[in-house]
């Protein structure tokens, strides 16, 4: 005989479709619109279903999606078995293979993501908290934020103000080098921006051939993610939708009129209403019940709630008996219809678990006709498929549950314990396998914990949350669950200060405008927890924290989960990486001193405890540091990078941009990089190379503001001072407290003579950054400048108190000191810089200025000479600085030998130069002919014209 093809489950859909009644309106109105040309203004693209629950929202999409696939449609269902907008893509390319209609670039993406995931939780090397950077999409922005890292030396401030965005960037550096290809690590860090167009582009190729209709369901628990990627999905910013597409949204409450309300011309809205009388009426008679008086009660007892009229039609009640009693219920009326104790047990036992399936029901049941049983459960019209198994409707499943409690509570607790030791076994089972069904595992922990939480609120809970901590730091996606699993287990055993801190979890951890701190300090504050666990919630709040740059709250909570375990390593590290970037090196250091000591192969604390040396100016151990992070781990791109921008500071360029290269060779779209580099050129002369690399960094992320301050400044420096001043405007228009760009828009200002702009701009800097040493330094130079010798001296003093042990603003000091005829004052600040630095040859060259002031000559020529020969030393050891080949020609100018020096400044001229180094010339030589009264004119006018050749 001819094997048949029809399942089960088939036969059960069938039946129930054509006992179907009630709802006739919706369904036409469903079946005609489908019949409508998609360029109808009458068609309608999106249906939203609403009403209470139990007013028959699931059973209505049901139909439609019967009727979309008699009409030929291909269709997919989704509820809340779902948890994320990637789960839901597959669900729904799942359902749409098993129609011959596979969506082909979004399944081999998928499964490239869920396999890297698997591996990255899997392995023990992955950074503390990977999981959740990768599920939080406010991390997702913050790794944006991450590219606007910028660079120590000089802006050493500005790296502390931005320094948060090193975790990230070490995120991305861990996935680039587990994953080395670009796009794995894109996909990774943004699955929803990777998979949605590539969902759009299938659905587009399969739609060529068949309309198609996707069904949401309890979208009251999955809108929480999904709605705004639905409208996202409308708008167009995925891709073009196929024109013959319909989604059906069905949920407790109507899409928001205030987001929703640019799809009003292409919704319908379907508003669940109770039965009308005739209508309950009708489907009581299509089951065989037409006696008035049973009609009168069922009518009573259920409201004409359409869940709980097909509940009891399907009893086929015959008669009224003991139907007056105002006790009895829709459930135990229906129960007292039922004469088969087995199909007794299976009503009553069946609402027990929150999935049904065969095995589950024989769990609890211990029934000697499972097979018999199970099927006649089955057919019960509140029983319907879901993912994962059975359910029952959440209306009848809450009555049965209320009569099991209400009955014993013995039994109610022996039941759920009976159950919770069933979902053990099978996990057990599975992990023993070891056959990587992980995520069945867990939602199998899942379950286990509802029926203990049933079984016994109280004592159960401490071991709830501390699991639900475990999923944080582990699995971030199973968080929503597992509070949405507690807040159910309250309600279900009739437990409210359970469902209610269910419900509170579920909130605070929705909260990403808040950053779930309130999640995170509930649970860090429950003394009920253990103190590994509670400590561990305090890690993950002093981890907001600092994403806040709310740096003293996060060494706080920090501290609180070192006090409660001091074996966290992490939190000690992260701690340390806190003082980092508040630039408390030494705490730092001592930070990851002690985690190195414990773990002397962490390579990400050897890599931190580099950067905090590399930030106090340790560049030697910060070197010995990320090398040793990097004999552990070769491919970190981080680390490559910051060891590059160690050398670079070190003014060992040659290796920075080998550290570069090879970073920017494994990640080619790793902006932060790119940007470094980009100075490194404009530092070498290189200024065409560094504008590449800028323009690069701006093509991946056109709002990087970083990269637009530094063109900026290389512009600047080039002498294109127009382009110079746009893109320092546009950096101010995103971040109008951006004191570098302030600082630097006053070098510009002050080459066009505009002072008073420059002084604007620097007081402004200054203003937001009282400690910002090089504005200081600037101001007091432009002070000098306009004859304002008390202000200069008042912002050196502030420099010198900022940085006692600093030399680089004594000379211009003694400059001001010059101006002023404190000469001997002059000479002692310039003195005090040569006992530390006895080969600075500008410095040298300034004391013969201030010598020649006080009337001695030869002692001045003398040190002007000193001062051609220590510089022409430097030149040969480093020929690429131009500046200093300018130095030469001014040192020779003030020594006498005019000649020489005119012939000086043509070969600097010739060589790689920018717009600063000539007009540092400029200003140079009319100093020395105010001081000196030397003939410059020569050399001045081939500066000037090579000002106006430049521009």
């Amino acid at each position: 005989m001819k094997r048949s093809s029809v399942s089960l489950q088939d036969l059960i859909r069938r039946r129930q479709a054509g006992g179907f009644v009630g709802r006739q309106e919706e369904l036409g109105q469903f079946q005609d619109n489908l019949r409508l040309e998609v360029d109808d203004v009458r068609r309608r693209f999106l249906y939203s279903i609403h009403g209470d629950a139990g007013i028959g929202k699931t059973f209505l999409v049901r139909q439609f999606a019967r009727l979309a696939r008699e009409h030929g449609c291909l269709t997919a269902y989704i509820d809340e078995s779902v948890y994320d907008i990637p789960a839901a893509l597959e669900a729904i390319s799942v359902a749409l293979a098993q129609q011959d209609a596979p969506c082909k670039e979004l399944v081999k993406r998928a499964e490239t993501y869920r396999k890297h995931q698997y591996e990255l939780d899997a392995d023990p090397a992955a950074p503390e908290g990977l999981s959740s950077a990768l599920t939080r999409s406010a991390v997702r922005i913050g790794l944006r934020a991450a590219e606007d890292i910028p660079l120590v030396g000089p802006f050493a401030k500005e790296l502390n103000t931005d320094a948060v965005a090193g975790q990230a960037d070490r995120l991305r550096s861990y996935l680039t080098s587990k994953l080395r290809n670009h796009l794995d690590v894109r996909l990774m860090l943004s699955p929803v921006e990777v998979l949605t167009p590539l969902f759009v582009a299938d659905l587009g190729e399969i739609a060529a051939e068949r309309p198609i209709v996707l069904f949401f369901d309890t979208y009251e628990r999955t809108g929480v993610f999904l709605d705004a990627w639905l409208r996202t999905l409308l708008s167009g910013r995925y891709g073009d939708l196929p024109a013959n597409l319909v989604l059906v949204v069905a949920g407790q409450h109507p899409l928001d009129v205030n987001t929703w309300g640019d799809y009003l011309s292409i919704r319908s809205n379907i508003a669940m209403q109770l039965f009308t009388e005739a209508e309950a009426v009708e489907l009581l008679a299509a089951r065989g019940v037409t006696d008035k008086g049973v009609i009168d009660v069922v009518l009573g007892l259920t409201g004409r709630l359409p869940v709980l009229v097909a509940m009891l039609a399907e009893a086929r009640p015959g008669n009224v008996e003991d139907v007056s009693d105002p006790s009895d219920n829709a459930v135990e009326r229906f129960l007292k219809w039922e004469s088969d104790p087995r199909r007794r047990t299976a009503a009553v036992l069946g609402a027990l678990p929150r999935r049904l399936d065969k095995e589950t029901y024989a769990a609890v049941t211990g029934s000697a006709a499972v097979e018999e049983d199970f099927a006649w459960l089955l057919g019960l019209p509140f029983v319907a498929e879901r993912s994962g198994g059975y359910r029952y409707h959440d209306v009848v499943r809450n009555a049965m549950l209320r009569v099991q409690r209400r009955r014993s509570s013995a039994d109610w607790r022996t039941h759920h314990e009976t159950l919770a030791a069933h979902y053990r076994v099978v996990a057990e089972s599975l992990e023993s396998a070891d056959d990587g069904q992980d995520e069945r595992v867990q939602a199998l922990f899942l379950e286990e914990t509802y029926h203990r939480l049933c079984a016994q609120p109280s004592a159960a809970l401490p071991a709830a949350l501390m699991s639900l901590v475990d999923a944080v730091d582990g699995n971030p996606e199973l968080v929503p669950p597992w509070t949405a699993m507690i807040r159910q287990a309250g309600e279900d055993s009739g437990t409210p200060a359970l469902s209610r801190r269910g419900e509170e979890l579920t909130g605070l951890y929705a909260d990403e405008a808040g950053d779930r701190l309130g999640f995170y300090t509930n649970l860090a504050e429950d003394t009920s927890l253990d103190d590994e666990h509670r400590a561990l919630a305090y890690e993950k709040r002093g981890s907001l924290h600092f994403g806040r740059q709310e740096h003293e709250k996060a060494l706080e909570a920090l501290a609180r989960a070192i006090d409660l375990d001091g074996s966290r390593l992490w939190a000690r590290a992260f701690r340390g990486d806190t003082y980092r970037v508040m630039g408390r090196f030494d705490e730092a250091v001592a930070d990851f001193d002690h985690v190195i000591d414990q773990d002397p192969e962490n390579d990400w604390a050897l890599a931190c405890r580099g950067a905090a040396y590399q930030e106090a100016g340790r560049f030697d151990e910060a070197i010995a540091d990320l090398d040793s992070a990097l004999r552990i781990d070769p491919e970190d791109t981080w680390d490559i990078a910051m060891r590059g921008e160690t050398y670079r500071l070190m003014g060992k360029l040659d290796e920075a941009r080998a550290d570069f290269d090879r970073a920017l060779e494994a990640s080619p779209d790793y902006r932060w990089v790119l940007g470094s580099r980009g100075v490194l050129h404009r530092d070498a002369g290189r200024v065409a190379e560094a504008l590449a690399d800028f323009d690069r960094a701006l093509q991946l992320e056109p709002e990087y503001l970083w990269a637009i301050a530094h063109r900026g400044e290389t512009h600047r420096v080039m002498g294109h001072r127009d382009e110079a001043l746009a893109d320092f405007g546009r950096a101010l228009a995103i971040r109008p407290e951006y004191e570098f760009v302030l600082a630097c828009r006053a070098q510009v200002h002050l080459s066009f003579e505009r002072h008073e702009a420059a002084l604007a701009d620097l007081d402004r800097a200054i203003e937001l950054s009282p400690d910002y040493g090089w504005a200081l330094t600037e101001r007091g130079s432009l002070q000098t400048f306009l004859g304002r010798h008390e202000a200069a001296l008042a912002d050196y003093g502030r420099v010198r108190e900022l940085h006692p042990d600093g030399t680089s603003v004594l000379d211009k000091r003694a400059a001001t000191y010059r101006e002023m005829g404190r000469y001997d004052d002059a000479l002692a600040d310039l003195q005090d810089v040569l006992r530390r630095e006895p080969k600075d040859a500008w410095v040298r060259y300034q004391v013969g200025l201030v010598r020649w002031r006080q009337g001695d000559r030869n002692a001045a020529t003398a040190d002007f000479a000193a001062a051609v020969e220590l510089e022409r030393e430097l030149v040969d050891a480093a020929p690429r600085d131009a500046w200093r080949a300018f130095n030469v020609a001014v040192y020779l100018a003030a020594a006498g030998s005019h000649d020489e020096a005119t012939a000086q400044l043509r070969t600097a001229l010739e060589g790689e130069h920018d717009a600063d180094d000539v007009q540092s010339a400029i200003d140079d030589l009319e100093e020395l002919s105010r001081t000196t009264g030397r003939d410059v004119g020569e050399g001045v006018s081939m500066l000037r014209a090579e000002q106006r050749r430049r521009r």
